[in-house]
C-alpha cells in the first residue's frame, strides 16, 4: 500500500503498533508538534486553541517530513507497478472540464456564502462541524441541489464518530428527496457533454448519492448501459454490478469513490469522471487506482468536473493537491504535476 496518503499523522498509530521505538515517540501530541507547525487560534468566544499553520497559499505548514521518512524506510517496503510490468509502461493522463453556474444557481451560491461568512465573522461561538457543513452546502449548491429536509441525515458510512465522506469529521451528509435550484443543470450538461465524446467504458465517482442519481439518469438517456455502486448496496449487489462491469454488459460504472474506492479490479474503464470530489486524499488515490491493472496497455483518462468560482476550485482540489504532495514528500518520490 501507499503509506501517509494524507498527512504523516495517519502514520503513527500504525508504526507505534509495530514498535514505538520506529518513530521514537510514546505520545502522539508529541509527534504531533514535532512534525507541525502550531500557532493559537482565538475562537470567538475567547477560548485559545492550536491550530496547524497555513502558508500564504493556504497549506499545511509541517515539519521534520524527511527525518520521518528517513524513521519510516527500513520498515516499508513499496513494490511499484511499472516495476512488475514487462510491456508497455501504463500511463494516468489528467484533465479538467470547467463550466460556470447559472445565473440563478450563482445568485443563491454568493448569497450563502455570504451568509455564511457574517455567521463566522460576527463573533458566534461556531464548532469546526458547523464550518465544515458550510462547505458542504456550497458544494451541494454548486451541484444544482438543496435538501429538502433541514434536519439532514447522517450518510451511511457514519456511526456518529467521523467519516471522510461527509467532510471528515461526521458532519450532515445530505437527504433522500433534494430539490434542484436550476433546469438544466450546467454540471449535469458538462457530464452529458464529456459522455457524448467518450467511446470507452466508464466509471463515474460522484460524493453525493443525488449526484449519483443525476450522472445515471444522464447516462441512460443517451443509451448507455448503466450499472450503480453505493454504500447503501449489498456485498451480494455489488459483486453483481462488477462482473457485469467487468464482462462488457454495463458501459458505465456510477457511485460513491468511498463505496467502491478500494480493493477492486475496474480496469476495464478508460475513462474515470469524477463529478464531485470529496475532501479525501485517501478516497481519491485509491478510487483512481481501481481503473489500473497489471495487464492493461492502454492509459486511462482522469477527468475533473469543476465549477469556476466556487468550492470545487477554492477549497477541495487545493485540500487534495497538498495531501497527494505531503505523500510524495513522504514516500520520497520526485513531484508530478496533477491537475
Amino acid at each position: 500500500g501507499t503509506p501517509g496518503a494524507d498527512d504523516p499523522f495517519q502514520l503513527y498509530v500504525p508504526y507505534r503498533l509495530l514498535d514505538s521505538r520506529i518513530l521514537g515517540f510514546d505520545h502522539y501530541a508529541d509527534f504531533r508538534y514535532h512534525h507541525a507547525d502550531y500557532v493559537q487560534k482565538e475562537l470567538p468566544n475567547g477560548e485559545r486553541v492550536p491550530v496547524i499553520k497555513t502558508d500564504a497559499d493556504g497549506k499545511r505548514c509541517w515539519r521534520n517530513l524527511e527525518e520521518l521518512r528517513e524513521k519510516i524506510a527500513p520498515f516499508t517496503r513499496r513494490v511499484l507497478r511499472r516495476d512488475l510490468r514487462k510491456g508497455t509502461s501504463q500511463e494516468k493522463i489528467y484533465g479538467v472540464e470547467r463550466f460556470d453556474l447559472a445565473p440563478e444557481q450563482r445568485r443563491v451560491y454568493d448569497e450563502l456564502r455570504k451568509k455564511y461568512a457574517v455567521t463566522l465573522g460576527d463573533g458566534r461561538d461556531v464548532s469546526v462541524e458547523y464550518a465544515l457543513t458550510l462547505i458542504l452546502r456550497l458544494q451541494q449548491v454548486a451541484s444544482n441541489f438543496w435538501p429538502a429536509d433541514v434536519d439532514a441525515r447522517l450518510c451511511h458510512h457514519c456511526d456518529g464518530g467521523g467519516c471522510v465522506e461527509c467532510g471528515e469529521t461526521g458532519t450532515l451528509f445530505e437527504t433522500e428527496t433534494a430539490s434542484s435550484i436550476v433546469n438544466p443543470n450546467p454540471r449535469l450538461e458538462a457530464f452529458t457533454r464529456l459522455a457524448l465524446r467518450a467511446t470507452e467504458p466508464m466509471i463515474v465517482w460522484a460524493r453525493f448519492t443525488h449526484d449519483v442519481q443525476q450522472a445515471g439518469n444522464a447516462l441512460e438517456l443517451i443509451g448507455r448501459r448503466v450499472g450503480y455502486y453505493t454504500g447503501a448496496q449489498s456485498i451480494e449487489k455489488k459483486r453483481d454490478v462488477r462482473a457485469a462491469f467487468a464482462a462488457g454488459r454495463l458501459d458505465a460504472l456510477v457511485g460513491n469513490q468511498r463505496a467502491g474506492g478500494r480493493g477492486i479490479d475496474l480496469s476495464r474503464a478508460g475513462l474515470v469522471v469524477y463529478y464531485s470530489n470529496s475532501f479525501s486524499g485517501v478516497d481519491r488515490t485509491q478510487s483512481e487506482d481501481r481503473a489500473v491493472h497489471l495487464d492493461k496497455d492502454s492509459p486511462t483518462w482522469y477527468v475533473d468536473l469543476i465549477a469556476r468560482g466556487t468550492v470545487d476550485e477554492t477549497k477541495i482540489l487545493p485540500a487534495l493537491r497538498e495531501k497527494r504532495d505531503v505523500g510524495a514528500r513522504l514516500r520520497g518520490d520526485p513531484p508530478t504535476e496533477w491537475l
